[in-house]
């Protein structure tokens, strides 16, 4: 009843995900505490980053999307300055700090992107050198959890390394939403500090 509710009042608000959706099962299994700083790559609407905020309690969550249309909807229905907040980029450079946040969440398959070294290198640049780079897609289609050849070469290149618990297929699957999502997660390698984005 309370499911039906909030999908019924998350529709309404005109969001683009539900509180059922297989996205949210992600973030059961983000290794986050409280206090910690998360990026969300390709965030969409924003639903899960601020389900992620609501969990972290004192932490800090920033979504990123290319859709500026996306950021205003997530920045009106989510939105909380300083604590929850959207910001638009150009798909190359993140526009924060190096070494800021504690984990980053990408939420596309980025070796289907034109430089794909180019966007795990600022993946990696914006994350605390002991953090973690997720990497979530859809199952179903070619990504992370595959384990292409090209797949580890690419996160070595890029100065990251796949970590120990490596993959989780299948999160969120549901007779509803299929077989919901893979994700893959890496750490930096113990490298210097990468340069800011290379135009």
């Amino acid at each position: 009843m309370v499911s039906a509710v909030l999908e019924e009042t998350d529709r309404d608000r005109g969001t683009l995900a539900t509180p059922r959706s297989p996205e949210l099962a992600i973030v059961d299994e983000l290794r986050i505490w409280g206090g910690e700083r998360l990026l969300f790559v390709e965030c969409g609407d924003g639903l899960v980053a601020e389900e992620a905020w609501r969990r972290i309690a004192k932490g800090y969550v920033c979504g990123l999307d290319r859709s500026a249309r996306l950021v205003a909807l997530a920045t009106r229905l989510r939105g909380v300055p300083g604590k929850l907040e959207f910001k638009t980029w150009d798909g190359r450079c993140v526009p924060c700090p190096d070494g800021f946040f504690d984990a980053v969440v990408s939420w596309c398959d980025v070796r289907r992107w034109p430089k794909p070294v180019a966007v795990l290198r600022e993946l990696r640049r914006v994350v605390r050198s002991d953090g973690q780079v997720y990497l979530v897609e859809a199952n179903g289609g070619v990504g992370p959890a595959s384990r292409t050849s090209a797949w580890p070469q690419l996160l070595e290149q890029a100065g990251l390394l796949v970590h120990p618990r490596a993959t989780w297929p299948g999160l969120g699957s549901t007779p509803d939403h299929g077989a919901g999502l893979r994700m893959l997660c890496a750490r930096p390698a113990n490298l210097l500090p990468l340069s800011a984005c290379e135009s």
